[in-house]
């Protein structure tokens, strides 16, 4: 009698997956080796007085590689976090930047904990205290380990993290890079909430625009009309539903959730779902869907694609015989195991991976990183972009804009002769004569060259002129009208 096959772990789930790659590339085994490990992983344990006791939780930061600095990825919060699983993500953070081309190693965090237990203030303390274990280590800081939210965590988080850091670094100008994720207010970007789910929109585009792909998996014309089921209705789950089915057309006509999954073949109303879940804490009751107990049941249901965008390892030996769903893309990280990916691959079903589908959150958290080291918001770098090509002509209108202003043509003005000295006058000290005496010309040059009357080498017109001709060149040269406040007059 044949041994029944023992389910990978996900940390061996992601080692095996590797070294599927590897062999079909020309690498030496023994730098084999040194990509799969990982370089290095801290453990903290601390206590926080919360509820008149002291309660002690255990955290973890995994850094996987170091080949470029910083290194990325996210924090979460979950009662099931541990070293292997940290080192997994850290391990797929690797692959996921150097696939999609950002400057970053790969890194991951995780602090065991279960967010419900625990009301706002409290996790404030507990956040701060788990940031100042890290960031005393250098193991968050901007240009070492620059962290992100990730499950059971978000823009809250990160704004109590960036917060903690600039408090024990307060002469570092660039604090606010060292976490990306943050709200708006905190020096966050706009679209980094919705990107990861928005990644997974974008790769399923992509994957409908080539017909040969979407015959191995059985499926023809685009998105529109496809039957969706989403497993996870978090941040990535919500935006990927909501995306897909708004702007693409696609039905989500089942959603998994913790106390089980909601059905409805006519697609389901993500936004009001998603408030439900919010206000009950699951999706029973649901009014425009019917509730299904066995919630993993759906993921076997029968659909044109399956998003499993929740935890890793629901897709595994137990169930990978039972998917029906043609395509899968991995919204989640590592959702499908080593073993139920041989049988799924078997079956001729399509998966599209994770360290791709899911990768637009850490492409965000880049321009976000960038910005944060810039210290200028990306509408004015491209408005400066612009305009340093159009310097020279700006500068023309420029001056064109002043004389035309002031009424006169261009022409060299005569020299006035001197008058000669009233000797009634007080005497005085001598000044060096000035090329523009006249009051009725415009004040030039700084406030210390015309109180020692000297002259500069080309006039400079004042800033409302200024703002008005540059806006001129921008439009003229970028073919297309700018808006009228310009950020040069602020």
């Amino acid at each position: 009698m044949n041994a029944p096959l023992r389910e990978p772990s996900f940390r061996e789930s992601v080692d095996l997956m590797f070294n599927r790659a590897v062999r079909l590339m020309d690498l030496s085994p023994g730098l084999e080796e040194k990509i799969r490990v990982c370089n290095s992983t801290y453990t903290v344990r601390f206590g926080v007085r919360l509820r008149g006791a002291i309660h002690t939780f255990t955290g973890y930061r995994s850094v996987h590689s170091e080949h470029m600095e910083p290194v990325k990825g996210g924090i979460r919060f979950a009662p099931s976090v541990d070293q292997d699983e940290v080192e997994a993500l850290a391990a797929l953070m690797t692959y996921k930047c150097s696939l999609v081309e950002v400057p970053f190693g790969g890194s991951k965090g995780g602090l065991r904990i279960d967010p419900r237990e625990w009301n706002e203030h409290e996790m404030e303390q507990i956040t701060r205290r788990f940031a100042y274990e890290l960031a005393k280590r250098d193991l968050i800081n901007p240009s070492q380990n620059v962290p992100a939210p990730d499950m059971g965590t978000g823009e809250r988080e990160m704004a109590w993290i960036v917060d903690q850091y600039r408090r024990m670094n307060t002469t570092d100008i660039n604090a606010s890079a060292c976490v990306t994720g943050k709200p708006l207010n905190a020096g966050g970007i706009a679209g980094r909430v919705e990107a990861t789910g928005r990644g997974v929109q974008y790769a399923l585009r992509e994957f409908f625009r080539h017909p040969d792909d979407m015959k191995k998996a059985g499926l023809t014309g685009g998105i529109e009309g496809k039957r969706v089921v989403v497993q996870g209705l978090g941040n990535v789950g919500f935006h990927a539903a909501k995306f897909l089915s708004e702007e693409d057309g696609a039905k989500v006509v089942a959603v998994v959730e913790r106390d089980g999954g909601v059905v409805n073949p006519a697609g389901l109303p993500i936004e009001y779902l998603k408030s439900h879940i919010a206000a009950t804490g699951g999706v029973r009751d649901f009014a425009q869907g019917g509730f299904v107990d066995d919630g993993a049941s759906l993921l076997e249901a029968e659909c044109d694609i399956l998003i499993p965008a929740a935890m890793e390892s629901v897709i595994n030996l137990g169930n990978a015989d039972r998917i029906r769903a043609p395509l899968i893309i991995e919204a989640a990280n590592g959702p499908i195991t080593a073993g139920a990916d041989d049988i799924l691959r078997q079956k001729g079903i399509v998966i599209i991976p994770d360290m791709y589908a899911n990768a637009g959150g850490v492409t965000v958290s880049y321009f976000e990183w960038v910005k944060n080291l810039s210290h200028i918001r990306f509408g004015i770098q491209y408005v400066l972009a612009v305009f340093a090509a159009v310097l020279v002509v700006g500068a023309l209108v420029t001056a064109l804009c002043a004389i035309e202003t002031k009424g006169r043509v261009l022409r060299k003005s005569p020299r006035r002769r001197s008058k000669p000295a009233d000797p009634e006058a007080p005497a005085r000290g001598r000044q060096p004569p000035c090329r523009f005496p006249s009051q009725d010309r415009p004040r030039i040059g700084t406030v210390a060259q015309r109180r020692g009357r000297e002259c500069p080498r080309a006039p400079v017109p004042n800033k409302d002129i200024f703002a008005a001709s540059t806006r001129q060149a921008i439009s003229h040269a970028a073919g297309a009208p700018v808006a009228s406040h310009s950020p040069f007059e602020r």
